[in-house]
């Protein structure tokens, strides 16, 4: 296989694929030879059945509904990848050079300690070349750390608060031994863009992490 020289690992696709194709043509004008292009399927938590408390006659109406609906989550919530005709783009630069055009699929997903047995175990799952998870706490990553071996990156793309609130970021020992058993860590640049604020938060992860 030829060696990869630059890759966008998080080409987006929002159910626009010509939002989608233009993205990866202009990663193919920008040199990019290699290309992600990431379904984000946010949160894979089962359905919160609140009412805990309700008669026993109820109990059995909710927990066929909750069964119910865990079977519909299983079929429609994680979608295929999606794969670009690459007759569509023009890669002849990289013919030139002797270089090869490569796309890949991922899936991202937020996972909870209820969600991750399920999530592991899903066939769809096996579809996608990579699959990266956001860690809400240090007893998931712990989990990961141990049985993960299905997840190849931990992401902080989408997490919305302040990544000083994400506790496991700084247990460098956690983080390294995440490594050592192939799991690696992704810090998106796009929101050192965003403001002052925002790159001190960029530049604080990077700390820690490396």
């Amino acid at each position: 296989m030829k060696k990869i020289h630059f890759a966008d690992l998080n080409i987006k696709h929002r159910g626009n694929p010509k939002q989608t194709l233009a993205n990866v043509k202009r990663a193919v004008r920008m040199g990019y030879d290699a290309v992600v292009i990431n379904i984000d399927i946010g949160n894979y938590s089962q359905v919160d059945i609140d009412n805990l408390q309700q008669p026993p006659n109820k109990k059995k109406k909710i927990q066929q509904k909750k069964e119910a609906n865990e079977e519909s989550l299983t079929q429609t919530i994680i979608p295929d990848p999606f794969i670009l005709n690459e007759s569509e783009l023009d890669i002849s630069t990289f013919l030139q050079n002797g270089k090869s055009f490569r796309q890949f699929s991922r899936l991202t997903v937020t996972l909870d300690e209820n969600s991750v047995h399920k999530f592991q175990h899903d066939a769809r799952v096996k579809k996608y070349d990579i699959i990266a998870v956001r860690v809400p706490n240090e007893q998931l990553l712990l989990t990961l750390q141990r049985k993960g071996d299905f997840v190849d990156l931990v992401t902080l793309d989408g997490i919305n608060s302040d990544v000083r609130d994400v506790s496991w970021l700084f247990k460098q020992k956690i983080v390294q031994s995440c490594v050592n058993v192939g799991i690696y860590f992704e810090i998106t640049y796009s929101k050192a863009l965003q403001g002052s604020e925002r790159r001190r938060q960029v530049f604080f992860s990077f700390k820690f992490l490396f």
